[in-house]
């Protein structure tokens, strides 16, 4: 289980990472307006804002 988390988290780095060669990182991807800097402070990977965040689960 935890093996499996660990290769997620380093999955969403790694897209993290392309959003940032691409010039999308900190841009939500569920309404494509900018993700908080203090979000992107604390999860630096977040793909979403929290709001689209929570709409996802």
């Amino acid at each position: 289980m935890q093996r499996t988390a660990v290769e997620q988290v380093l999955r969403d780095i790694d897209a993290a990472f392309a959003r940032l060669q691409a010039g999308a990182y900190g841009m939500c991807q569920g309404c494509g307006k900018p993700i908080p800097v203090e979000r992107l402070e604390i999860l630096p990977h977040a793909r979403c804002c929290v709001p689209c965040e929570h709409r996802a689960d």
